[in-house]
């Protein structure tokens, strides 16, 4: 009876014993920073308990969907929405007296540089080449041209004109001709219409003049349709 009860006082002990030993295990797998934040570690967090006198930075952007200031807000610049038309403190007066936009309006620069209620300027789109890289679609319609696309999904211009601009060159052989009368010695020859379409070749008309050359007797003579759009990149 005796040894039974020691056993119960010590068995506890022992249960006790075996626990801090097992934490101390555990725990021994952890290892404390390498150096204090935030030097080759874990960015140190917003302190909101700072005093007036603590400075706190951030490297990169913050983004917040609203912010309020209790006191006051300094930037050495201050920019539209945009971000492109930007003034420092020391370029307006105190009170900048600057308007207070709605619907969705900002504060944007006018012209002269006054800071007004509008809408930023959107970012223009990146550019969009017509086939072969050669030329863009906002060239294309600066001289007036059409942007269309061929069967093969290939973007180029469509000038009214019968040639393509100086330094642009045929695309294929998309073109469009109207409807041409030629002389034909003492007589004349007109040659059909072809509407927009990519074909080889101007259509033409096959007939018999008189009086070409000087001559009485009549002469064979094919006319042309001339070209008045082109296809080009």
């Amino acid at each position: 009876m005796t040894v039974s009860k020691q056993l119960l006082q010590v068995f506890p002990l022992a249960i006790i014993v075996i626990g801090l030993l097992s934490y101390n295990f555990m725990s021994a797998q952890w290892a404390a920073p390498t150096a204090t934040a935030p030097n080759n570690n874990t960015l140190a967090p917003i302190n909101t308990g700072i005093s007036v006198a603590t400075i706190q930075s951030a490297q990169g952007y913050l983004i917040f969907n609203r912010f309020a200031a209790a006191n006051a807000v300094w930037s050495p610049q201050y920019c539209d929405a945009t971000g492109d038309n930007c003034f420092t403190p020391s370029e307006v007066s105190d009170d900048m007296n600057l308007p207070l936009c709605t619907n969705g309006q900002t504060l944007v620069a006018d012209a002269t540089g006054t800071w007004i209620c509008g809408t930023p300027v959107a970012t223009p789109p990146p550019t969009s080449w017509l086939v072969n890289n050669q030329h863009s679609e906002s060239q294309c319609t600066s001289l007036s041209g059409t942007v269309l696309t061929d069967g093969s999904g290939n973007k180029y211009c469509r000038f009214t004109r019968n040639s393509c601009p100086a330094g642009w060159a045929p695309h294929q052989n998309w073109a469009a001709y109207g409807v041409t009368t030629s002389t034909c010695g003492s007589g004349s020859c007109t040659s059909p219409a072809r509407a927009w379409s990519n074909t080889a070749g101007a259509p033409s008309q096959f007939t018999s003049c008189r009086g070409i050359n000087g001559s009485d007797g009549w002469t064979p003579f094919t006319c042309y349709s001339a070209k008045n759009q082109v296809g080009c990149y």
